[in-house]
């Protein structure tokens, strides 16, 4: 489980995702803590001891279980230790898999299918590399011995003919031993070589190649072999040796001529070729006496292979990718040759050559004779009615073999088409495949060394049962996807299908694509089951949290805001010896654990850490293998001896061959079925009462060996683990990664897409969706940056497989892993934050770090994209890494050192946030260097006396979510300190319900089918006619009652979606395009006909409801003018149309119409509605014809008469236009409408029950109309405690078959499960309900006022939107604002200091602020402190005892707040006196006369912000930081401003002093340096120019002399 990577590094052998809760968590130290022996059990049911028939059918395990050498998971293929059998090779079909290899490697494929030149390349996709490797270290040599591949040469099943028949077979090893009819002789072969072309090969690369193609055609077996190729980094080669050519002696010969002339030329990496060939001039040779051998350095197989496939046609080689110029000498070398002087004759027909083919043919001639040379027979099919089956070599062609073989191309392609195993036609014809040479069935292609799926696998023989396709042989694990390559896996290179156009042949691929699946081919999540009976909402608590230094959630609160079913302890261990649970429990937190209310309470065993520990790992492997029964048993005991809901295992993982614990792997065949056993056992025990669940990797890889779809019928749920899809572990690994041959790529370790894979994983293997509880992470995988914001999908981290180098977590303190708390203090001060749409993952760029994790937004998407698909839940880990809470913030005192220690003693505040409250707790030793700066070090006082006691408890700061301001608030106040602009304490939202309990359908109206009769749908295209017509029916009795008044009345749709987010548009099948949820609106009344003013002739918003107003606006925003396509307006649409239209009519347009809009919609200010949005809604609006609505204007107010400025459009807006004088309507409807529902739905539970329940009732299936959560099934909680489902439309209510006629032609649809009762208690306290204080729901807070918070109630739940301004930025021509303060006679020395400055320095007395302290944090450190400091630090000279005032201060002026750093006060800091001066005062009066200019450039135009101005300039800013926590939205942003401040002091407190104060100052330290009042000064003060400085400061003081006596 996760989340650190504290200790080892993580395996190499992984693919994409296979590190799914691999990471590191502390080590829950085994103690010495026992329980007694279990003596009870609980009872067994029936059902469950039937579990064992799950161990049925698993005693004979697959051929595919065995050794697999699977080139993705390996950088280099298996070492050569058989030259002689390609098969026995590792096969590839990428350049890309090779590029990963560094060893020199031997190579074999088809000259007549161009190999890719590139991985991008489309040409030679596909076409087949078999490739062993020439280092004596090569990985492979260190792994399980493969198992054995027959060799087409030498198999009785594969051939007839011996291998001797060959006829370069005859040739000596040597030529000094010749045999009759061998000529061995000196030839010259031509040399012709380029320029080098952007190539990185040196002479080591081609000398180990030289190496293995000596080898290969030194080898027993080979001496048919006529070419082979090489690879070493970017070194290409590739050979040929004529058939009639001795292999051994000719290659040996030429090989060590030209290497011994690379080594003198030094030319190794140019492109070269080295040939005897052709009929020119004394080379009169046929294809069978070609010898070449040709090399390249820039990584380019296909140059090589063009080279090759020309020797093969008895071609010279002219270019070698460019062109070549020969050589002056050649290269000279002794060339065994078996017929030197050949008859000149078409080399494809050479009789000599039918038994080169005929050894790689299976089958009979005809007629069962001797094979006559000048007529060959065809062959035949054989007596098992297979064909004749032929292994395709790498010269070969049909038109060849048809000619060889006394056939003809036409038959070739009828006997093979649509059957023979990746048959495309002979165009096609895959080197290394078996094909058929006659009728006959198809035989199954040759076995491959390394592949896990698919006829090739090793041991497959061909079915009985003729219509069993060889596809779908050996299937993979988990019925994951199989490819035609014989690899397993469930990405886009296993998954896609990309069969062979026109061909049925099996494993046949299209020519363009590298793969093709076979079996089992997609990668869809399955639907196994229904919905769960309830969602489940998991959380791990990760109890070793408590040690870390922040972040310490307790136990008692890890029910985090009450939304979890389950918690779960995070990690009990296991006692070695007795095998029996422990807890370490240092924190004391087990037992308030234990203590949790109305949540299952489960222990885990286990993680990453107690699983792959050397001190640890066979503990697991101990208890759960080797002593199943045991263990249960004690396992059972603690549950109910600790009264638990449940157990958990986390084993990570069983038969992991590469996970490994010192040099030991953690993992053994047969852990699986061991598991599952102990697994099957520790349910019978635990029986239904208790749940059993464990942790499954979202991984391929890990996951194979679990018998997963048996144990999901075992045990209660699984956690499945979608998280840490990647890590810093994947550095260097490409195996980890889709498309990334670096291994370093960034990627989002919660990619939705892999998230969805691993999903298709699980379902794909049988388990039921119900039981999966899908992993959502609360904590960030980081990734420094390779180059600078370069975060793509190609984009490189830095570091290594074991180390990060990206910034750790203030808590966490890992590098690579930061909880989503601290992610959050990010991006609060001041980091990037982005959403990936591509990967749906949120991003946060800091400190040149990619940060991928997942905020409540994206978790609760994806939590209903969950719950649409069936799935029993979610599990975050962990609970205590989402937030700072209350618990980090109650022990302030314990962060600063003990009394009598050193510490801080004196501080100031970096931040507006904090106003003064860091010149307080730094005082008291308490200073935080997130908020504040320490000013002074010393030693700490005791604390004093606790002031207002307990109250103190309660204390927050106004920013609730800033851990160090909230400690400080309590620290502060707790000592009698309480700013109430910093400070205060928690508003109460939650109050008692006054809901009448009457239990439900006790009232005919709360029937489900009346409660659901007022839904309707909106269309986005704007057809309000299809959207209007069900609320005609049910308004019927209001329209009804209007006619009869003789008034007209409206109805229409209205949509209740949060006003803050994204319409919901949802698509449903059937419908013409997508649509919204809503609710009918039944006759609001709109306008007051006989108005005297605009205000009483605009639509009544009291009467009307802000709801259905701003959602309407919504509507209009979002889908234009389309949505007044005819036909009856809804009540919104109307009353905004009408609004638009009386502001029209009333105001011209240059009397701002658009300002009266705005403020007839201020009281509903509460939006995310921008001033744009709301631009454009009166735009489309004004544009709406009057007979559209039926408007008449004002019969009292005349047109055009408005004024900008009066009391219908204010020029001040800054308040929302008071609403309790608008006039109340002459007529209302029967029922006062108020915009919304009587019965909002809220698709999700309601708070607990507080009614007894009622008897379950049941529901039919049937059809209405939903709307809400596109697709994804609702649960509501009824007043009884009675669960209701809603299927898939959501939030549309309950409704009955009875309903269906009705509205069955509005085509949406739903489905209501059956009405579930829970025991729900019965209680006789009431229920809270959310409820925000009056004057409470938009409020301006902090000492600048810069934050705007917006406080509603949705479902029950308060919810927080905050818009903070974090900088201004001045506008260019801002006017200034000047800021007088008086400097207080309090202040005696730092105002003399002021005042003596400006004296001399004029241009001080006004500062304008500079740009860069328009922030709430800012500090520009000077030099001239630091300097004063220097001059003054010989010992003695500041000790305290010395002068009247202990604690002083070195006071600057001008102060560095106000200053940038190109000022000539700031450049001249500290080097002289243009620049800042200083004077030495009392601490207490630099704070105070500091506070003078404290946040006057930020907080002065930020308050002079209307709310109105305020959320506007926010909504405008291009610069802005979006924070998501739970339930709460944070907006940063940066504004600008039209102020521009400039501090003055206008009034001096002080009286005058002839010597500004100097000889008064109570930090002149006057007994040891009597002398020098200017001792306050800098040395080089304008002072000392007439008092010449008396002592050396720099020195140490020295005490004079004791008077002697006499």
């Amino acid at each position: 489980m996760p989340p650190t990577n504290r200790t080892s590094p993580k395996p190499l052998l992984t693919g994409v995702a296979d590190f799914v809760g691999r990471v590191l968590l502390p080590l829950l130290f085994l103690t010495g803590q026992c329980h007694g022996e279990a003596t009870s059990t609980n009872a067994a049911d029936s059902s469950l001891a039937s579990l064992d028939h799950l161990l049925d059918g698993l005693d004979t395990p697959p051929l595919n279980e065995g050794f697999t050498y699977l080139p993705d998971f390996h950088d280099c293929p298996l070492p050569c230790s058989d030259y002689a059998n390609v098969f026995s090779w590792v096969r590839y079909w990428t350049p890309d898999q090779l590029q990963r290899c560094s060893e020199p490697l031997l190579l074999q494929f088809s000259v007549e299918q161009p190999v890719a030149s590139s991985a991008s390349s489309s040409i030679g996709a596909g076409v087949p590399v078999y490739a062993c490797s020439l280092s004596p270290t090569a990985a492979g040599s260190s792994t399980a011995s493969p198992p054995p591949i027959d060799n087409p040469k030498t198999s009785n099943n594969l051939n007839k003919v011996q291998l001797s028949r060959a006829v370069a077979c005859a040739a000596p090893s040597s030529p000094s031993s010749s045999p009759r009819g061998n000529t061995t002789a000196v030839q010259k072969l031509v040399v012709s070589s380029g320029a080098s072309r952007n190539a990185s090969g040196d002479g080591s690369d081609v000398y180990a190649m030289m190496k293995g193609l000596q080898s290969f055609f030194e080898a027993q077996g080979n001496c048919d072999e006529t070419l082979v190729f090489a690879r070493h980094k970017q070194t290409t080669m590739g050979m040929y040796v004529g058939a009639s050519l001795g292999k051994a002696a000719t290659t040996d010969a030429v090989l060590t001529s030209l290497s011994s002339r690379l080594q003198t030329a030094g030319a190794a990496s140019q492109p070269l070729v080295a040939q005897l060939c052709g009929n020119s001039g004394s080379n009169n040779r046929t294809t069978e006496q070609t010898l070449g051998i040709a090399m390249d350095a820039t990584g380019d197989l296909s140059i090589v292979q063009q080279a090759v496939a020309a020797w093969s046609k008895g071609n010279c080689v002219s270019s070698l990718g460019s062109s070549l110029q020969q050589d002056a000498s050649p290269v000279e070398a002794h060339v065994v040759d078996l017929s030197p002087t050949p008859p000149r004759i078409n080399s494809t027909l050479a009789v000599s050559r039918r038994f080169l083919g005929s050894r790689y043919l299976r089958g009979r001639s005809a007629d069962n004779a001797t094979v006559s040379a000048a007529t060959p027979t065809p062959p035949a099919k054989n007596s098992d009615g297979t064909c004749a089956s032929y292994v395709i070599q790498k010269t070969d062609t049909c038109s060849k073999l048809a000619t060889q073989y006394g056939i003809n191309v036409t038959d070739i392609e009828k006997w093979n088409a649509n059957k023979t195993w990746a048959w495309t036609d002979c165009a096609g014809m895959m080197y290394g495949n078996n094909m058929c040479l006659s009728e006959g069935r198809a035989p199954l292609p040759p076995p491959q060394q390394g592949v896990e799926c698919g006829p090739t696998l090793p041991g497959t023989t061909l079915p009985t049962n003729k219509s069993v396709s060889m596809a779908d042989l050996n299937p993979c694990p988990l019925n994951a996807c199989c490819s035609n390559w014989g690899f397993c896996g469930v990405f886009p290179q296993h998954c896609d299908i990309h069969n062979a156009p026109g061909s049925s042949s099996p494993g046949a691929k299209d020519k363009q694509f590298q793969n093709t699946c076979i079996s089992n081919c997609n990668r869809d999540i399955k639907q196994n089951s229904g919905p769960p009976d309830t969602q489940m909402r998991v959380g791990y608590y990760e109890a070793f949290g408590m040690d870390r230094p922040c972040l310490n959630l307790k136990a008692k609160n890890a029910n985090v805001g009450g939304v979890y079913t389950h918690i779960h302890w995070a990690f009990a261990a296991i006692d070695p010896t007795t095998l029996k649970p422990v807890i370490n429990d240092t924190d004391k937190q087990w037992a308030d654990f234990k203590a949790l209310q109305d949540v299952k309470r489960i222990v885990s065993f286990g993680g990453w850490s107690f699983s792959t520990d050397a001190a640890t790992f066979e503990v697991m492997r101990k208890a759960i293998l080797e002593n199943r029964d045991t263990f249960a048993a004690n396992v059972l005991k603690f549950v109910n001896d600790e009264g638990l809901d449940g157990a958990d295992f986390d084993w990570e993982y069983p038969a992991a061959p590469d996970i490994f614990a010192g040099d030991q792997p953690i993992g053994q065949k047969g852990d699986g079925l061991g598991y599952l056993k102990f697994l099957i056992t520790m349910k019978q025990k635990l029986g239904k009462d208790k749940s059993l669940s464990i942790a499954a990797p979202a991984s391929f890889w890990y996951l194979k060996p679990f018998p997963i779809d048996r144990i999901s019928s075992a045990i209660d749920y699984i956690v499945y683990m979608t998280y840490d899809l990647h890590g810093q572990w994947d550095y260097g690994n490409a195996n980890s990664f889709d498309s990334c041959t670096s291994g370093k790529c960034i990627r989002s370790h919660v990619n939705l897409t892999e998230t969805k894979n691993s999903l298709s994983i699980i379902t794909k293997a049988g388990v039921a969706n119900n039981k999966v509880v899908v992993g959502e992470a609360s904590y960030g995988r980081s990734f420094h940056m390779a180059e600078h914001l370069c975060w793509g999908p190609l984009c490189e981290f830095t570091g290594s497989r074991n180390q990060s180098d990206a910034t750790p977590g203030r808590c966490t303190q890992t590098a690579g892993y930061i909880a989503n708390a601290e992610i959050n203090e990010l991006i609060r001060q001041g980091a990037q934050s982005i959403y990936d749409g591509s990967s749906d993952t949120d991003v946060v760029l800091y400190n040149g770090d990619y940060v991928a994790y997942m905020t409540p937004t994206t978790q609760d998407r994806r939590r209903d994209t969950w719950k649409g698909l069936n799935f029993a839940g979610t599990v975050n880990w962990a609970v205590d890494l989402q937030a700072f809470t209350a618990d980090d913030m109650d022990n302030a005192s314990g962060d600063r050192g003990k009394a009598g220690s050193e510490g801080c003693i004196a501080g100031d505040d970096l931040t507006v946030d904090t106003g003064d409250l860091c010149e307080f707790t730094c005082d008291l030793g308490f200073c935080p260097e997130s908020l504040c700066y320490c000013t002074e070090r010393g030693i700490l006082d005791p604390l004093p006396a606790v002031k207002n006691g307990s109250a103190n408890d309660v204390v927050i700061a106004w920013n609730e979510q800033g851990i160090d301001i909230n400690k400080m608030c309590k620290f502060a106040c707790t000592y009698g300190y309480c700013p109430d602009d910093v400070c205060t304490t928690p508003l109460e939202t939650m109050v008692e319900d006054d809901t009448d309990d009457t239990p439900p359908y006790a009232n005919p109206d709360d029937d489900p089918r009346v409660a659901n009769a007022n839904k309707c749908l909106i269309y986005e295209n704007g057809d309000h006619d299809d959207s209007v017509a069900p609320c005609k029916i049910y308004c019927k009795p209001q329209l009804d009652a209007a006619a009869a008044a003789g008034r007209t009345s409206n109805y229409g749709c209205v949509g209740f979606w949060p006003l803050n987010e994204p319409i919901p548009w949802q698509t449903i099948s059937g419908l013409p395009c997508r649509v919204a949820g809503g609710t009918c609106s039944c006759d609001n009344y709109l306008v007051n006909e006989i108005a005297t003013t605009v205000l009483e002739a605009l639509p009544i918003i009291a009467e009307i409801g802000c709801y259905l107003i701003m959602s309407t606006l919504k509507l209009v925003v979002d889908i234009g003018s389309n949505i007044f396509t005819g036909g009856a307006l809804s009540a919104g649409l109307n009353a905004v149309t009408t609004a638009a239209q009386i502001v029209n009519y009333v105001y011209p347009s240059d009397q701002d119409p658009q300002g009266a809009f705005d403020w007839w919609l201020s009281p509903c200010g509460n939006t995310d509605l921008v001033p744009d949005d709301i631009k454009k809604a009166f735009g489309i609006l004004s544009d709406v014809a009057d007979t559209v609505t039926g408007f008449k204007g004002p019969k009292n107010i005349p047109k055009g008469s408005g004024r900008h400025g009066d009391d219908g459009n204010p020029k001040d807006q800054s308040k929302p236009r008071p609403t309790s004088n608008e006039p109340k309507p002459t007529s209302k409807p029967t029922d006062k409408p108020t915009g919304k529902p009587t019965d909002k739905p809220t698709g999700k539970p309601t708070d607990k029950p507080t009614a007894c329940p009622v008897p379950t009732k049941k529901v039919r299936r049937g059809m209405g109309i939903g709307a809400g959560h596109g697709g994804v099934p609702q649960t509501t909680t009824r007043p009884d405690g009675a669960v209701e489902t809603l299927w898939p439309r959501g939030e549309a209510g309950v409704m009955t078959a009875d309903q269906h006629g009705e509205y069955e032609s509005y085509d949406s649809e739903y489905y209501v499960d059956e009405v579930d009762s829970i025991n729900a208690s019965c209680k006789n306290n009431k229920a809270k309900k959310c409820k925000i204080p009056k004057g409470k729901d938009v409020q301006r807070l902090g000492t600048g006022k810069n934050t705007l918070r917006k406080l509603s109630c949705v479902n029950n739940v308060v919810k927080t939107q905050e818009m903070i301004v974090t900088s201004l930025v001045y506008a260019p021509a801002a006017t200034s604002s000047v800021v007088a303060r008086k400097c207080e006679a309090a202040w005696t020395q730092a105002c003399y200091h002021y005042s003596s400055v400006i004296r001399e320095n004029p241009q001080y007395a006004t500062l304008t602020c500079p740009q860069e302290a328009a922030s709430t944090k800012h500090r520009q450190d000077a030099e001239a402190t630091k300097v004063w400091s220097d001059q003054h630090k010989g010992k003695g000279w500041l000790d305290p005892q010395h002068r009247q005032w202990p604690k002083c201060d070195r006071d600057e002026y001008p102060p560095a707040y106000l200053l940038n750093d190109a000022d000539p006060a700031f450049v001249n800091s500290g080097h002289n006196r243009n620049g800042q001066l200083v004077r030495f005062v009392p601490g207490k009066q630099n704070q105070r006369a500091g506070g003078m200019w404290k946040g006057v450039c930020f907080n002065g135009p930020v308050k002079e912000l209307s709310d109105r101005e305020f959320q506007d300039r926010v909504a405008r800013s291009p610069h802005t930081n979006v924070i998501h926590d739970t339930n709460l939205v944070q907006t940063e942003a940066a504004i600008t401003v039209d102020q521009r401040p400039e501090f003055t002091i206008n009034s001096w407190g002080p009286p005058s002093s002839p010597d500004d104060g100097l000889g008064s100052n109570p930090c002149w330290p006057s007994a040891i340096a009597p002398l020098d009042p200017g001792f306050a000064l800098l040395t080089y003060d304008k002072y000392y120019d007439t008092h010449p400085m008396p002592y050396n400061y720099l020195a140490a003081y020295v005490p004079p002399a004791a008077p002697q006596p006499t």
